[in-house]
This record gives structure tokens, sequence and C-alpha cells, in this order.
């Protein structure tokens, strides 16, 4: 009898400890999903790009959009300008540090947005005034080539990348900021780098993503395996994300 005791302890100990592994398993994959879920879901139209064969997915994160003037104080296509007016943005603008107009214009687009000479980009210097209007500030004259057709302008952070590790970091994913402009794609060379999701399964980290048409949003999905530290168990999980599309 003591020694069917015993056993049955094990069992009900092992079970519970199975159990809550699950659980970490389960949270850890639903933190990291919903993460990389919310970032995509506030992409600049347009922006988003794959590489590394899917293992790296990079964008400009919106920080503020809102309408701009049309005519003499507004914004003129290939009329160089120093600032414009717009209506009032419907959020803080404190962290946004660039200024775009229609990215789906751009040459070589998207990889051209990410070019130190893109046409729709400009530089921020500020964003001032009160009530129902503000002016926006460049920091250098700029360009833009044509109309957004709704009057759109959108103000960003600088890039952001979701990138899975290679050699002895492969089994974390990575977000990546604070690079600037990385024109030839693919994992950041610099910057800040914080890790998601770890440790990853032995399966593919896989990004891929479908561009928007003008009848349906563009759509991110992503797939990774996260292994438990614990024992052999592992949870797949694949997630699908809409991407506005807002010219």
């Amino acid at each position: 009898i003591a020694a069917i005791s015993v056993r049955f302890i094990q069992f009900s100990t092992q079970g519970a400890l199975d159990t809550a592994n699950r659980q970490r398993l389960a949270l850890g994959a639903g933190i990291a999903s919903e993460q990389v879920s919310r970032e995509l879901r506030s992409a600049l139209p347009g922006s988003i790009r794959t590489s590394e064969g899917g293992e790296c997915i990079e964008f400009f994160p919106v920080v503020a959009g809102s309408l701009y003037m049309d005519g003499a104080d507004g914004l003129e296509p290939n009329r160089e300008l120093s600032e414009f007016q717009t209506v009032a943005f419907s959020r803080s603008t404190e962290q946004a540090t660039r200024v775009f107009i229609y990215p789906y214009v751009e040459s070589d687009f998207p990889d051209g947005l990410y070019e130190t000479g893109a046409e729709t980009r400009a530089g921020l210097a500020s964003v001032s005034g009160s009530g129902e209007e503000r002016t926006v500030t460049l920091s250098s004259p700029h360009t833009f080539p044509e109309h957004s057709p709704q009057r759109r302008v959108a103000l960003t952070g600088d890039p952001v990348s979701f990138c899975r590790g290679t050699g002895g970091n492969s089994r974390y994913l990575f977000r990546y900021s604070g690079y600037g402009l990385n024109a030839s794609g693919g994992r950041p060379g610099g910057g800040v780098r914080e890790v998601v999701a770890m440790p990853l399964g032995d399966g593919p980290l896989i990004f891929s993503f479908i561009p928007p048409t003008r009848q349906r949003n563009g759509v991110v999905t992503f797939e990774f395996t996260l292994q438990s530290a614990d024992s052999e168990e592992s949870l797949s999980v694949a997630q699908e994300v809409q991407v506005r599309n807002v010219p």
C-alpha cells in the first residue's frame, strides 16, 4: 500500500508540473504573439518588408496621423517645403522622427522607403500650434512627389525589425530598434536588441506578407514554435495580422 501511495503522489506531482509547464508555454507564446501583432497593426501602410528568407520583418511604426492643408499654406507636390499646415493630430507626436506622404509612389517601393534619399519621406523637426491646426516643420527642405488621394500625412518613428537570431542566438526572437535606416534590409547591425521570445523550437520562424490592394488590407502571417526549457514539449503558433491600407 505504501509503494502504491508513493507512486500515486509521483504521478500527481508530475501531472501538476506538466500542466504548469504547458501554461508557461502558452503564456509566453501569447505574449510574444500579441506584441508582434500589436506593433504590426501600427505599421505605416506600404512600409512592411520581409528578408532573410522570412526570418525578419521590418516597418516604420506610425506615431500619429492627420490631414494636411492644400493650397498656398499647405502642401503642394513638386514644390520644396520647409513646413506645412495640418489638422490637429489625434495623438501625441513627441516620439515622431519622420514624415511620410503617399509612400506607395516611392521609387523601388517598398525598399526605396528605407533609402537615404527617399522621395516620400522627410525628417521631422517639430510640430507646433494649437486649436484645430498644426504646423509641421521639416528638418530640411523637401519636395514630395505626389498628393495623397485623401491628403493624409503620417508621422512615424525610426524603423523597427523583428528577426530570429543566428548561430548561438538562433533560439531567440529579437526586436531591433534605434538602428536608423537599413537600406540593404536583413538583420540590423546595430541599435537596441530586445528578446521577445525564447527558446524557439527547431521548426521554422517565418514572416510572410501579402501586400494590400484597393479592395482589401494587407495581411502578415507569422509562424513560430516555442520550446519548453524544462521538458520535450513545444507549442506551435500561427498568427495572422491585418495591416490597414490608407493612402
